[in-house]
């Protein structure tokens, strides 16, 4: 039943607000000195709201910065334009420093995120999060694993590169959203593969090359939607000598063959029906790539989880709403990014994890309990701004602050996105709701070039009697509406930097078209020069174990950087956007992600399961 009919207050896109959304806002509003301080409706819509989440998570951009304790060069997820304290990993871990010598005392006459942002600035971030992974410096979010080369919040991975998003990947490159991947190349959401190439939406499948929505099939070429299959070309079966036959003049390893491969797929794929949207043992779920679920609603890449909305990401977890990037958990997480592993009642917080408990506000704690506006704390309990309190002061003192947040109305507001530590143009925000230079910087007032902190700029505006929008000086064009007078909006301003990286040191750079087609026929000194990506001319280098696994796999050196084949991959699913269209079968109506001008035959569930079954 709709409760509330209403309008973002970034995109004035209309809202709608349910009695399922009320009694999620009751039954989780927090409890303190056994009064309930209850969770306010959304003003933000999911859209508005997942990019402010996103705008926090640089997922992929690694530099070269000095450490701010030794001084010694190190690889970082900071850039070094950045002016925050990175300290190597494992002095981060080390007992050389103490978050809570940042300690700071709440002032309710400063502005709340003004006073967070000073404490991110002087507590120490570490460099990277690689834990328990052996010649696996240049990567980030690594659990378990051995010789993995930019691959990114990944566990248990052996020779594997360009990986993200997966788990079990071994002797492996180019895999996004997968587990337990073998010998294989260009994979994405796909489980249980051995030698296979050019896949997506598969499992349980080996010796396969160009095919979607396969699975239990082996042997198998340029197939779309069959199951329990083998010998298979084009979804049509053939003896296994004939197979081996047709197959035999099949080279991956020939650039100019391998574009004309994917340009016949591509024409395949237009001949097959196209399920609505990618689901599977999905009880009660709306939108796309939701697996193995129950009441999933508004949830978009999720794999086991259940009693969820607006949930972008990962798996196994339980009532969890607005967030994104959450996996193991099983109780509330609420307007937050990057939780997992045993973590619950968090909200509106960023990167909290291991076994953490009643987290409000705080970013990058690890098995902490009860902390309000924390920053990187590890063990701790009953901390406020970093500094420790007794049990009973700390829930005087958070009443204080929710009173004095709810006065100010931004009790259930995620952070502003100037908090973020990383430029917009580096996020994945960026990738979901890309924004020009000249966007962000017509939004914003703080970037590489402009560099002044919120207070100071709203004392600058009372100096200069700034009452009406009019009057706003450039870069300062953000406003909101409440209580009926206009103020300053602190956040959509998003951070953005013009930081180009050096330029790898070769013996020389080629354009990447420039190579020989065929991969035997490519040197190897290759190794000792710089590819220009075909696409974004952008410079590339090919390492050595790369080159290996390409050669022993014999596939095709790749023409583009790794950026530019990432965002290939993610092109390569449908976006997350929900149209209204015709079943092209039975012309009923049904909601799916592909546009209506697409040229997929799409057909609604039932149309679709006849199909392939028949």
């Amino acid at each position: 039943m709709i409760m509330l009919k209403t309008q973002c207050k970034y995109c004035t896109k209309d809202m709608i607000l349910e009695d399922s959304d009320f009694e999620i806002y009751d039954k989780f509003s927090p409890v303190i000195n056994w009064k309930k301080y209850p969770i306010k409706p959304q003003s933000v819509c999911s859209d508005c709201f997942e990019q402010r989440r996103l705008s926090f998570r640089n997922k992929r951009n690694l530099y070269k910065r000095k450490c701010d304790f030794s001084g010694k060069e190190m690889i970082s997820l900071y850039s070094p334009d950045k002016k925050y304290k990175i300290y190597n990993k494992d002095v981060w871990w080390s007992d050389k420093w103490n978050a809570l010598d940042y300690a700071m005392i709440f002032d309710e006459n400063k502005w709340f995120f003004d006073q967070l942002d000073e404490l991110v600035h002087n507590v120490p971030f570490p460099n990277l999060s690689i834990v328990n992974s052996e010649n696996s410096e240049y990567n980030d979010g690594l659990v378990n694993s051995k010789n993995a080369y930019m691959c990114f919040w990944n566990n248990n991975l052996e020779d594997a590169y360009y990986t993200e998003e997966s788990r079990l990947v071994k002797d492996s490159s180019d895999i996004w959203w997968s587990s337990e991947i073998e010998k294989s190349y260009e994979c994405i959401d796909s489980a249980n593969m051995f030698n296979s190439k050019y896949c997506s939406n598969w499992s349980n499948c080996s010796n396969t090359i160009f095919c979607k929505r396969c699975n239990n099939c082996h042997n198998c070429f340029m197939c779309y939607g069959i199951e329990w299959k083998k010998f298979h070309i084009l979804n049509k079966e053939y003896t296994e000598e004939e197979y081996k036959l047709r197959m035999k003049d099949i080279d991956l390893s020939d650039y100019d063959k391998l574009k004309s491969y994917k340009k016949m797929y591509r024409d395949f794929e237009l001949t097959i029906p196209h399920v609505n949207l990618q689901t599977y043992a999905a009880e009660n779920c709306m939108w796309d790539y939701v697996y193995n679920s129950k009441n999933a609603f508004n949830c978009f890449n999720v794999v086991w989880v259940q009693d969820c909305k607006n949930l972008y990401e990962w798996w196994r977890c339980s009532n969890v709403y607005d967030s994104s990037f959450v996996y193991d958990l099983e109780w509330p997480v609420i307007g937050s990014v990057n939780v997992f592993m045993n973590s619950k009642n968090v909200f509106f917080s960023e990167y909290i994890y291991d076994n953490s408990f009643n987290i409000f506000y705080s970013f990058n704690l690890k098995s902490c309990k009860n902390c309000f506006w924390c920053v990187w704390l590890v063990g701790k309990e009953y901390c406020i701004f970093n500094r420790q309190y007794k049990m009973e002061d700390y829930a005087v003192e958070v009443e204080r602050i929710i009173k004095t947040m709810m006065k100010n109305d931004i009790w259930w507001e995620f952070f502003p996105c100037f908090l973020s530590r990383f430029w917009y143009n580096e996020t994945e925000a960026n990738e979901y709701y890309p924004l020009s230079r000249e966007k962000i910087l017509n939004k914003s007032v703080i970037s590489s070039e402009v560099e002044r902190s919120f207070g100071e700029l709203n004392k600058g505006l009372n100096i200069n009697n700034v009452i009406n929008k009019e009057q706003i000086p450039p870069l300062q064009s953000e406003w909101q509406h409440r209580d009926n007078s206009e103020t300053f909006l602190h956040w959509t301003i998003f951070n953005r930097s013009d930081y180009i990286q050096p330029l790898p040191k070769v013996d020389k750079i080629i354009p990447a078209n420039m190579l020989p087609s065929k991969a035997k026929d490519i040197p190897d000194d290759i190794l000792n020069r710089a590819l220009k990506c075909e696409e974004t001319w952008k410079p590339y280098r090919i390492n050595k174990a790369e080159l290996k696994f390409y050669r022993d796999n014999k596939l095709s050196v790749p023409r583009f950087h790794y950026d530019t084949r990432y965002k290939h991959r993610l092109l390569s699913k449908n976006q997350r956007i929900l149209y209204d269209r015709k079943c092209d079968k039975c012309k009923k109506e049904i909601k799916t992600t592909y546009e209506p001008e697409r040229p997929e035959i799409v057909y609604c569930e039932t149309c679709y399961n006849n199909y392939i079954y028949k």
